[in-house]
């Protein structure tokens, strides 16, 4: 089982993926710098940092992809001031990105913004291959908060106990791999130290390897949901 980072969502993203678009508003993590209530905050892409310029008069800016659930595709691109710096920053990673156009462009389109926090969600992988006996096994209860599909991701927001660690993954039953619409399973695990509280997690599931098939007309998700009667999602292409 692949480890997916955690990230604990905080002030009011908690609508984040409920959202047509994956936009909502968004609140600092620093009380004495907040951003503002109004600034929009989506699950992107970070696409890598480029320079451009001489040598004496470089400039670096951080490039996104931001993908909505009705199969657009815009490219963002930091001022050069809000560039991420730091290793911890990964080409593929996927994550929550607060930003603010700055070239009077809509909120939802290629060009400039200023990053107003960019904190990483997770690593994402390759969906792994199960027995149908281990597929179905994968069933941790969970509180779906919100499901939907940007592309290539399964998005999740769901409300679960807080521990220190947690896993997530997502299988494919290997018996179903060649029909019209395949079968995945989203469960987590915990691990570490229960904090006596619970948290709204947000994960991102690449699911590249089933949905790029032709053959196939979508996907169902099964999740063991406890908010909901509602244990299986379709999404269709």
């Amino acid at each position: 089982m692949r480890t997916l980072r955690k990230l604990n969502i905080l002030g009011a993203i908690a609508a984040l993926l409920s959202t047509t678009l994956l936009l909502g508003s968004c609140v600092s993590d620093d009380d004495n710098n907040p951003v503002n209530p109004t600034a929009p905050t989506a699950l992107v892409t970070f696409i890598g940092n480029r320079t451009s310029g001489t040598a004496e008069n470089s400039v670096t800016r951080s490039y996104f992809e931001l993908l909505t659930t009705e199969n657009h595709a815009f490219t963002l691109y930091s001022t050069a001031e809000t560039a991420l710096q730091g290793e911890k920053y990964k080409d593929g990673q996927r994550m929550v990105l607060t930003y603010q156009p700055t070239q009077g462009q809509g909120v939802l389109a290629d060009g400039e913004v200023q990053i107003m926090r960019a904190p990483v969600l997770v690593w994402t992988s390759e969906v792994e291959t199960a027995t149908t006996e281990e597929a179905q096994a994968a069933n941790a209860p969970m509180h779906v908060m919100a499901i939907n599909r940007t592309g290539n991701y399964i998005n999740l927001e769901a409300r679960l106990p807080y521990y220190t660690e947690r896993e997530y993954s997502i299988l494919l039953d290997e018996s179903t791999a060649g029909s019209d619409m395949p079968e995945l399973y989203v469960t987590t695990t915990a691990k570490g130290y229960p904090q006596g509280t619970t948290t709204s997690d947000i994960a991102s599931f690449d699911i590249t390897t089933v949905w790029r098939n032709p053959a196939i007309s979508g996907i169902k998700i099964h999740i063991n949901n406890t908010g909901s009667t509602q244990q299986v999602y379709n999404f269709l292409k």
